[in-house]
Order: structure tokens, then sequence, then C-alpha cells
């Protein structure tokens, strides 16, 4: 079997498949050897659960008056144990 080019397929692009991916790089890097991964997920979106938004807070107001909308990021964050998803942690 031929090991000089290695190909890898990783299931999910959330942060345990982002980060395998990131992993095996760096190692196949510092050991110079080729590697070609293919992340494959079902979302629009890498990242899986953490998500980042803008939260609409409002009108700001100044001391002329509104100053226009108060726009804040959210993370998300990544949920511990998400039932719908592991269907099978229900009680």
């Amino acid at each position: 079997m031929d090991t000089s080019h290695v190909r890898i397929a990783i299931i999910g692009a959330g942060i345990s498949g982002l980060s395998t991916a990131y992993y095996l790089m760096q190692r196949a890097h510092a050991h110079g050897t080729p590697l070609e991964i293919q992340l494959f997920e079902r979302k629009q979106h890498l990242g899986g659960n953490a998500d980042t938004v803008v939260v609409n807070l409002g009108q700001r107001y100044g001391a002329n008056g509104p100053e226009g909308a108060y726009l804040r990021w959210a993370d998300l964050g990544v949920n511990d144990v998400n039932l719908a998803t592991y269907h099978r942690l229900k009680a």
C-alpha cells in the first residue's frame, strides 16, 4: 500500500471535526507527509453547535437623541448535552 499520500475524510465540522483536521494537518506538516483532508458537514456553516449572532438590543440614545440600533455580538457557545441530537440520553 502506498502511504506517500494520505487521504482522510472527517464527518462533521463541529468543534471535534475541526480540531481533528487542524491536529492532523499540523502533524503531517511536521513530518513532511502529504495530506488531503475532506470535511463533510450537513449544515451551511462550520462549528457545529457553536455559533455567534448579532443581537439588536434596541435603539441607542445619546445627548442629541436617537443614534441608531444598539447591536452586540452574542456567543451562543456549545451545549454540553443536546437532547434533540442525542435522543438516547433522555430518561
